[in-house]
């Protein structure tokens, strides 16, 4: 779809963004360029009283923040429905590469093995069926002196089967096979073994002959599923589905490498010190102006809290980078948005590695916030927005109206849309958005529990980056595309006209799908 085409008058406010937190229900079209926050659920985004337990509302330069939730927009290339259960596929982690040592042996031992990967019939292969593969393929928990060796599919059975023979009558002291296969039907043929280093590296020397690569024995465990008892309702909702949703207990996922994920929290800012996040949060970059590198609002902290809080979080070992865009007060300018944005692509790019974002804010359409996130995602961020609280079609707004990101909308615990959330054709999918209890600032231990499209949006963030975990080699289409067929669907009693009626879910044996497959 092209939401750039679905603008409304009245809804442009160059240089001004809004941070919707709260309804308006008398809205009949789309809301002006917001004004000046005030405090509190009002029937406008207009200055009112703060009662006792109300959000706060801030202003985002001179635009409405309303609540403590973002507008912020997404994307689907394609509509589709998403299936409730799916094929898991298991995908390997991403391994790096590189050479060992030559060791030493006997000179007989040499020529012995010269001779062995020497043979005509074995370096036989067609050059335009050869595999080009790194040949050492390293792991981190590796079982030293052991190695994998996988031959070329196309090598033949006798020169396979010579290879074999004599190997086997090849000293222990310098080879001894572990095992060995051949698939015959797939073209699958190894063999494990311990050797010495002078025996590697002939097989690495190998690389035009028989031998199609060579990876380093290591171990492995089984991804175990841990279940957290009274969590609080927003995660649960994520691993239940309609049926399911009466349980209290939010299953995730052990042994995932989440630590090697980073997750950018476009925001307010994060306040570091705080238990929940274990020292995995540091600061990334500033565009307010303001020289303190901490959240001084809180919006931020209650968000990065629901992606990766060591109890209200998601993703409970990932990455948390904080990208201040907005105050103490929730007010930034379409300007420093866009900068702080082309900082996370730049600082991904760079890293060269899938990373997500959550943008749980928003204002009237603007083309430069639209392009701005549209590049985070060239350069390989799973972008993750809010769309907005004003009750309205999202497609007025940005950067929810931007394409290739997922812009999600609020439920309750009744799986009702929320009376706030923003709706429409350019958005994706629901999550918990309503008393989401998160981190907030103040001290070390603090929380607080708020509502708004903002709660919602941090949730799909921490699903992206839990799926992302299982294959770190994944493109950000493949999250995107994990995530919209994951979801359940028809989960919501009262969706918006036009709204995808899907619900963000992420079970712990869910692996991502149609993985990445990346040849050296």
């Amino acid at each position: 779809r092209d939401r750039n085409s679905q603008t409304s008058s009245g809804v442009r406010s160059p240089g001004e963004l809004s941070l919707h937190l709260a309804r308006n229900p008398a809205a009949t079209e789309p809301p002006p360029a917001p004004p000046s926050l005030g405090h509190g659920r009002t029937a406008s985004c207009a200055a009112a009283p703060n009662p006792a337990g109300t959000i706060r509302r801030g202003e985002v330069g001179g635009a409405r923040f309303c609540g403590v939730v973002g507008s912020a927009g997404g994307r689907r290339r394609r509509r589709r429905r998403r299936c409730r259960r799916r094929q898991p596929v298991v995908v390997a982690a991403r391994r790096t590469t590189g050479r060992v040592g030559k060791g030493s042996s006997s000179p007989h031992v040499h020529i012995m093995i010269r001779t062995l990967l020497g043979l005509g019939a074995l370096l036989a292969l067609a050059a335009s069926e050869r595999i080009k593969l790194t040949k050492l393929r390293k792991r981190e928990e590796v079982i030293q002196g052991e190695y994998i060796v996988l031959l070329h599919p196309n090598a033949t059975e006798t020169a396979a089967g010579q290879l074999m023979l004599q190997l086997d009558a090849t000293p222990d002291d310098t080879f001894q096979k572990l095992s060995q296969w051949n698939v015959k039907a797939a073209g699958f043929i190894g063999f494990a073994a311990r050797m010495k280093d002078v025996m590697l590296e002939e097989f690495l020397d190998n690389e035009d002959g028989i031998v199609r690569m060579v990876e380093e024995n290591g171990r492995v465990e089984a991804f175990q599923c841990s279940g957290q008892v009274d969590a609080d309702w927003g995660l649960v909702r994520t691993t239940t589905t309609s049926e399911s949703k009466a349980s209290n207990t939010y299953v995730y996922t052990l042994g995932t490498p989440q630590d090697e994920i980073d997750v950018y929290i476009i925001d307010t800012g994060i306040y570091l010190e705080h238990d929940e996040f274990e020292g995995r949060a540091t600061w990334g970059i500033s565009t307010t102006g303001e020289s303190t590198k901490t959240d001084e609002n809180g919006h931020g902290t209650h968000v990065a809290g629901t992606v990766g809080g060591k109890t209200y979080g998601l993703a409970k070992d990932v990455n948390l980078i904080a990208v201040r865009v907005l105050n103490r007060f929730g007010s930034g300018t379409i300007a420093g948005i866009v900068e702080g944005v082309a900082w996370v692509a730049e600082e991904t790019a760079k890293k060269g590695k899938t990373s997500i974002a959550n943008m749980s804010l928003g204002g009237g359409y603007s083309d430069a916030s639209n392009l701005s996130v549209e590049a985070a995602y060239a350069s390989g961020v799973a972008v993750v927005v809010a769309s907005g609280n004003s009750a309205f079609d999202a497609c007025s707004f940005s950067p929810a109206s931007a394409k290739n990101v997922v812009t999600v909308n609020a439920a309750d615990i009744d799986d009702d849309q929320a009376s706030f959330s923003n709706y429409g054709s350019c958005t994706d999918i629901y999550a918990p958005g309503v008393d989401i209890t998160s981190a907030w600032i103040g001290s070390p231990t603090a929380t607080n529990t708020i509502s708004g499209t903002s709660m919602a949006s941090p949730h799909v963030a921490g699903v992206a980056a839990k799926y992302l975990a299982f294959n770190l080699d994944a493109s950000v289409d493949h999250i995107y595309d994990t995530v919209y067929k994951s979801a359940t669907a028809d989960s919501i009693n009262n969706p918006g006209a036009d709204t995808p009626n899907e619900y963000v879910f992420k079970g712990c044996d869910d692996f991502i799908v149609e993985p990445k497959r990346v040849e050296a």
